[in-house]
């Protein structure tokens, strides 16, 4: 292994010339040389601590900060780092992701002229109020300086393509916005993917946050499409059509004017619509409908009648089956399938992996038809994993070490093949068993044990093994349990306070080690968070004292908002109770209304429509419920995504949207 310098060496070396560009032309600040000069000397000093320059528009009055990840050991932490320091409760930036720099900017140009196109660069504001922007800055600078102390390191261990990989499919699973941001960031930093296989990655994340239009304007999609991408790649494109230009005109029952927004689609794209109706979900598969009308494929349409079965009604309009059997002269009877509605049919042959069991053998022996069965979501025609819980485990208490780091790269499909109601007590038990042992304890790693627990609590244990498992939690929190991940451990004690407790004193003993870590940081956590800290210790029966927040630390409360509607999507319906009484708690003047519909509705579309701050918890979420939201949501609205799936993470992505939205 190789052992490069802790600093990363850049594009060009003149900083002087940097600065000077920096605080050129479309930057007003270095009138202000007394808050631009320390952000000066750290920039010089060129030891791998993040850039940290502040940038100011005298015109509009409008005050960013820009954070330069340049030192290629900290830029995947340095978005925590950000969040420690100054987030949420100094900074309004509802995303701590890196954002796209835009040359024609010539302050943006200057950091890629300096540091290159690929460096991971945040924009913050801290919204129009000078004390606020002042808080900002300070804490930014205490970011600066404790970094800069930090002991020199000579060597690194890189993470491998294959582990970011999965902990990306991982983090989107997991309802992890932020977080797979951050891992799409670092796999485009590293390398080894090609062009196209970024952009499968970039297409799967956009359909699951259901941004449709954004995923359709993506420059490269013609050629992605061109190339016969994975099955799931495809069927992400189609949900954004459906969503764009489809759903409005079947709801009124209009197939020819559905047909005719298909053909005049802009950008015109070379869809898969010869694609078996029967590779795909109900979106997914209207789509290639209505392209089969349009064309008059009647062997098509025949063969899509005969397959009815696989779709719910929800999922797949009744106007278009009505449609199709005007069109080819007979009525066939929906197909009755063994497996229920909403499951995906896919041909096998001898090469593909069959089952569960399979898939996790192939999965220890790094075969690479798993990556395909991930790609492709084959496993969706397997017996559900409820049926298979004890004959997977049975397979899992046998692997080793190195075996059980294979396994856990595939996490993402166990969670998303158990959805967000089912059970496998016993797969989930061994999975978390594996990751606290082996320490994989990474965000992503923690929101995966997250939704892994709430899918063991969710099966109703025994005493016994509910103690088992809350004893691995707590002997293991010391290593994870804290302020910089307050929103998953919060969510954790949460899950413990709605999940059916057999026995007191484990959960009792769990949620002390949980929530002892954030009480010794409290000043250092959000408000939001403290005062649910503090509740969930008077429900879980916790003896710590939670201190009231100084007046003048209080500097942004629900409280003071003007009245407003906040709609919180979740498939989880306990999440979206202590969510909404939270906020309904902390403001009298906010609106609360929330959904768990799995497709759009006519309800879902008159709350999408009326709210000015939208919270979407994604995980195990469809695009049909998502893409739908952000479809019919109002032209002024604040869109924001829970970086995980309790109520800690959904009510704090709401503070934030809500936030953004007043200042």
């Amino acid at each position: 292994m190789s052992a490069p310098s802790d600093v990363a060496t850049a594009p060009h070396r003149d900083i002087e010339a940097f600065l000077q560009a920096f605080f050129g032309p479309g930057n007003d600040a270095d009138a202000y040389p007394e808050t631009t000069e320390s952000f000066k000397r750290f920039a010089r000093l060129d030891d791998g601590t993040p850039i940290v320059l502040p940038r100011f528009v005298a015109s509009s009055q409008e005050a960013t900060m820009y954070v330069i990840a340049d030192n290629r050991v900290l830029a995947p932490h340095v978005s925590d780092l950000i969040n420690a320091f100054a987030g949420p409760t100094y900074c309004k930036t509802a995303e701590l992701v890196p954002v796209t720099l835009d040359p024609a900017d010539p302050v943006e140009a200057a950091i890629i002229e300096h540091y290159g196109p690929a460096v991971d660069t945040y924009v913050l504001t801290a919204g129009t109020n000078p004390q606020h922007r002042r808080n900002l800055r300070n804490a930014l600078q205490r970011m600066q300086s404790t970094v800069s102390r930090r002991p020199r390191r000579h060597w690194q261990l890189d993470k491998p393509l294959g582990r970011l990989l999965g902990e990306f499919d991982a983090a989107l699973a997991a309802g992890g916005e932020a977080t797979s941001a951050q891992i799409f960031s670092q796999i485009s930093a590293k390398g080894g993917l090609t062009a196209s296989n970024l952009a499968h990655l970039r297409i799967k994340r956009l359909d699951r946050l259901g941004l449709s239009g954004e995923l359709l304007a993506l420059p490269e999609l013609s050629g992605v499409l061109l190339q016969d991408p994975p099955v799931r790649v495809r069927e992400a494109v189609l949900n954004a059509v459906y969503q764009t230009v489809l759903a409005e005109p079947l709801a009124r029952g209009d197939v020819t004017a559905a047909w005719e927004n298909l053909r005049d689609l802009e950008p015109a794209l070379p869809l898969p619509v010869h694609d078996p109706v029967s590779l795909h979900g109900g979106q997914a598969a209207a789509v290639l409908l209505v392209a089969a009308i349009g064309r008059d494929d009647h062997d098509m349409l025949v063969t899509a009648l005969a397959s009815r079965g696989s779709w719910s009604d929800e999922e797949l309009p009744g106007v278009l089956w009505r449609h199709i059997e005007r069109l080819v002269g007979v009525a066939v009877s929906p197909a009755t399938s063994e497996q229920g509605p909403g499951v995906v049919h896919t041909a096998t042959d001898d090469h593909q992996l069959t089952g569960w069991v399979d898939f996790i053998t192939a999965a220890v022996q790094r075969d690479p038809r798993v990556p395909k069965v991930i790609s492709d979501g084959s496993w969706g025609s397997w017996p559900p994993l409820a049926q298979e819980d004890a004959r997977v485990r049975d397979l899992l208490v046998t692997l080793r070490d190195h075996e059980w780091l294979e396994v856990w790269q595939v996490v993402s499909v166990f969670i998303e093949a158990v959805g967000d109601d089912g059970v496998a007590p016993a797969i989930s038990t061994e999975l978390i068993g594996a990751a606290l042992t082996l320490d994989r304890l990474s965000r992503s790693d923690l929101l995966s044990l997250y939704a892994l627990t709430e899918i063991f609590l969710r099966s109703a244990p025994s005493r016994s093994r509910y103690a088992d498992l809350l004893d691995g939690l707590r002997a293991s929190a010391s290593q994870w349990a804290g302020v910089q991940t307050s929103d998953v451990v919060l969510d954790f004690a949460d899950r413990l306070v709605v999940a059916a407790c057999p026995d007191e004193s484990a959960r009792t003993d769990t949620a002390i080690a949980l929530l002892e870590p954030l009480h010794r940081g409290q000043r250092r956590l959000a408000r939001e968070d403290a005062l649910l800290a503090k509740q969930l210790c008077d429900e879980l029966a916790v003896p710590l004292e939670w201190l009231d927040a100084p007046e003048d630390d209080a500097e942004f409360t629900l409280a003071d908002v003007p009245p407003l509607s906040v709609l919180l999507y979740s498939l989880d319906e306990a999440v979206l109770a202590r969510s909404a009484d939270q906020l309904h708690k902390q403001s009298a003047n906010i609106k609360v209304v929330t959904s768990h519909d799995k497709v759009g509705t006519d309800s879902l579309k008159q709350k999408a429509r009326n709210a000015d701050v939208i919270v979407l918890a994604t995980r195990c979420a469809k695009h049909a419920a998502t893409g739908f939201i952000t479809e019919n949501s109002g032209r002024n609205v604040r869109t924001v995504y829970a970086d995980g799936s309790g109520s800690a993470s959904l009510l704090r992505a709401a503070v934030q949207g809500i936030r953004s939205f007043v200042e």
